[in-house]
């Protein structure tokens, strides 16, 4: 049985593990972070892939710094709130992101995602 800090120790590396592989445009990582079924405000996960795919490939390069994280674990499913810095190409941004993530055969994957 995994402890509570256990499992937040594994969210947060989950999360960490997707955000250095945005900032490495290494798509076959940042894709397998999230569940197939993931497919945002897009028709399907293919929809949303392809346009992910079409902003992050093209850039020289990207940094996304996560902090502030704060995680509620509930069974296999966990809510995570973190302040997002991101830089690429001359664009900077920092916003709230809220994500929900789903423990699916030992992997911690985004289930939903909202940022603000």
């Amino acid at each position: 049985m995994v402890t509570a800090d256990a499992a937040i120790g594994e969210v947060q590396a989950a999360l960490q593990s997707w955000a250095k592989a945005w900032s490495k445009r290494d798509m076959a990582a940042y894709a397998a972070a999230y569940l197939p079924t993931f497919k945002g405000s897009y028709p399907s996960h293919a929809d949303w892939l392809k346009a992910r795919r079409a902003v992050i490939e093209p850039r020289k390069r990207i940094d996304v710094d996560i902090s502030d994280i704060k995680v509620a674990v509930k069974g296999d499913s966990a809510d995570v709130n973190f302040l997002q810095q991101y830089e690429s190409d001359g664009r900077k941004a920092r916003s709230r992101k809220s994500v929900e993530l789903q423990k699916v055969q030992g992997k911690w994957l985004i289930r939903e995602e909202s940022g603000r």
